[in-house]
């Protein structure tokens, strides 16, 4: 199955759900399993949950910070029990997310940035493509598993940014490399 595919055949904001019209958007019912898919990006993440049979569930922008990603791990499990998080970009803004979320024995997965055919298709936003993230996990159309950002692999590619970036030169620049501050732990 190609993500477009498993993008465009799951279902989306049903009708009716009987379960709570009150609430349709949070049933009491613990058997509820959901998959939250992260667009990232330096300041804001936006977030979107399915539940397993794909259907949309909620939203959420949250800020960059712990206590964004407090909020977003918070919210995440209010709405059943989370099987994973799809994360876009963990191994640059996403990085500090995925550390946060595996450090709590959450699943994470690595999600590629989708395909031209499907953005041009669905349009590029970041709520689309957070759903888009999710979908592709449910589907298991994307099953990497995100970069530690520690150890001796990390510190050479961190050198290299360093040294691509004329830090590491004759004269060395006096500002820390914009492209690492969003690697660094929380």
């Amino acid at each position: 199955m190609t993500e477009e595919t498993a993008i465009t055949s799951m279902p989306q904001y049903p009708l009716d759900r009987p379960d709570r019209p009150d609430r349709p958007d949070r049933p009491d019912r613990p058997d509820r399993r959901c998959i939250i898919g992260v667009d990232t990006h330096k300041d804001i993440h936006v977030a979107v949950a399915i539940d397993q049979l794909g259907v949309r569930l909620e939203e959420l922008h949250v800020p960059t910070t712990t206590a964004g990603y407090t909020r977003l791990r918070r919210w995440a499990n209010e709405l059943g029990s989370v099987e994973a998080f799809g994360v876009e970009g963990t191994g640059s803004y996403g990085a500090g997310l995925a550390r946060y979320l595996t450090s709590f024995g959450d699943r994470v997965v690595e999600i590629n940035r989708p395909d031209r055919a499907t953005r041009h298709r669905l349009g590029k936003s970041d709520p689309i493509d957070a759903e888009m993230a999710a979908r592709s996990v449910l589907a298991g159309v994307a099953t990497g598993q995100p970069k530690h950002g520690n150890g001796k692999v990390e510190m050479v590619r961190m050198l290299k940014m360093a040294k691509d970036s004329g830090a590491l030169g004759p004269h060395p620049v006096a500002q820390p490399d914009e492209g690492l501050v969003g690697h660094c732990p929380q």
